[in-house]
């Protein structure tokens, strides 16, 4: 915004227009528009404030003494009730709230902080999409009978299960991201639970669009009936019906499994058998646990190439249990997807040597946007020239995470400096997430995130809903 702006001009312009200006300003931009007069007050505020973030308690990050992590909670509770009176009070506020985020971090009836957050609810007339982090609660169920309507055409909501909600009351949802918290309060009858989830979901089956749903409640939904379903997510799968999603999901465009420890062997028997399905498929994320005692073999991952093969795939995120040398048919089908844009690759593997960084230079893409690079585990034994010639190799990065912990005399400084041909706008290395910010001659890299934006970060914080897909389900120094 210039400085030089003359307001007595401003109202030359229909406010329609500024809005139309406005939105695209930074953060730090609209901040400024707050003191320049009424119009752009109120235009900046409906961008700032349009998403609000309440924390209940405080993450106990390591390395903070239970004293210090006493005064973050303190500190949290006292600005998270002092933003909920004011939409309480505001009524001008309230209307431009449209996302609300909780972060719930304590087990406890805390009844006080979670009326406040009900009544503050009650007076966001604009809310479309309500999200819950943390540990279940109560005020879950209160928060839905005073809200089910929902956003009726636009839906977004992400609950936690164990909270005894109401679940059909909420109708006309677009998005619904169900989730499984283990606390105090889990539902007494959990076949009923599975009942209700059923129902909820089949009462939104004429605008469902995307669903991520959590073990054991990946055996109750209804895909058949979706028919709108196109972003699926199964979380913690047992995966003893994953057939039912290849056979009728020819209307997905993006799968993402994370696999209950043992199963994915049972998916990559679906896979070989039906390599041929959802077509339309062009987003894909498979996360196996490193706990998981069932290694891939390289047949195995040759059906895995062959079922991509067919596909017009522009976002590829696999962590695997395996070798660079077992991955080698995974790896070289992937110079045949022409569209892709979003990789992501995560190995185990004791060594990770020049070889290997030839197999991957020799197949992946030079022209990926969004990287994401898991080359081993604790103990692999990396070079740095091996990562550094990997890295080399892309062009044009704008996005890049990066686990590889046990490279010595590594820092993200040489990294970056090493490769002048990326675009590089952030990073995320080896547990932190740094902006990287860029002027004529050099890269500068930014304050890293804090622990809680880490832990719960979204497409708001990325900036970028590719970003955000990429590392989904991760802990960042996974």
């Amino acid at each position: 915004m210039s400085p030089m702006l003359d307001i007595s001009r401003t109202s030359q312009l229909p406010p329609e227009l500024w809005e139309d200006i406005i939105k695209y300003s930074t953060p730090s931009s609209l901040r400024a528009c707050l003191s320049v007069s009424r119009l752009f007050h109120d235009l900046a505020v409906r961008f700032l404030f349009s998403t609000i973030h309440i924390q209940f308690g405080a993450l106990s990050p390591h390395g903070l003494s239970p004293e210090e992590h006493e005064r973050r909670v303190a500190r949290n509770c006292s600005i998270g009730s002092d933003i909920l009176c004011y939409i309480a009070s505001k009524p001008s506020f309230a209307v431009v709230v449209k996302k609300i985020v909780v972060h719930s971090y304590m087990v406890g009836p805390y009844v006080f902080d979670r009326q406040l957050l009900i009544d503050a609810v009650s007076k966001l007339s604009n809310l479309s999409c309500f999200v819950w982090y943390g540990v279940a609660s109560s005020v879950s169920a209160t928060l839905v009978l005073n809200r089910p309507d929902l956003d009726p055409a636009n839906g977004d909501i992400r609950i936690p299960l164990a909270s005894s909600l109401p679940l059909r009351r909420i109708q006309n949802l677009r998005s619904l991201s169900l989730e499984w918290w283990a606390d105090e309060l889990e539902h007494e009858d959990p076949e009923l639970e599975l009942t209700e989830v059923r129902d909820m979901i089949e009462a939104n089956t004429d605008t469902l669009q995307e669903l991520e749903i959590c073990a054991p409640h990946c055996r109750s939904f209804p895909l058949r009936t979706l028919r709108n379903l196109v972003y699926l997510h199964l979380i913690d799968a047992p995966l003893d019906n994953i057939e039912t999603v290849f056979r009728y999901g020819d209307q997905l465009e993006a799968l993402s499994i994370v696999p209950d420890v043992h199963c994915v062997q049972e998916l990559f028997s679906v896979i070989a058998s039906h390599p041929k399905r959802l077509p339309r498929l062009s987003s894909f994320k498979l996360i196996q646990s490193d706990d998981d005692e069932w290694r891939p073999d390289v047949s195995d991952m040759a059906a895995l190439a062959e079922f991509f093969r067919t596909k017009n795939m522009r976002r590829l995120d696999c962590k695997l249990c395996v070798d660079c040398t077992t991955s080698l048919p995974f790896l070289q089908m992937l110079q045949n997807l022409k569209n892709l844009q979003v990789l992501g690759i995560g190995l185990i593997s004791p060594t990770f040597v020049q070889n290997d960084s030839l197999s991957f230079t020799n197949y992946i893409p030079k022209n990926i946007s969004a990287l994401r690079l898991r080359l081993g585990y604790d103990g692999t034994i990396i070079g740095r020239d091996v990562i550094l010639h990997l890295w080399d190799h892309f062009e044009g990065l704008r996005y890049a995470h990066i686990v590889v912990s046990t490279v010595p005399d590594i820092t993200l400084a040489m990294l970056i400096s090493s490769n002048s041909k990326q675009d590089l706008e952030l990073i995320a290395y080896n547990g932190r997430v740094f902006p990287l910010e860029r002027t004529i001659d050099n890269v500068c890299v930014g304050k890293s995130w804090s622990e809680c934006k880490t832990t719960t970060r979204a497409v708001e914080d990325f900036g970028n809903e590719d970003w955000e897909w990429l590392s989904r389900h991760y802990m960042v120094y996974w």
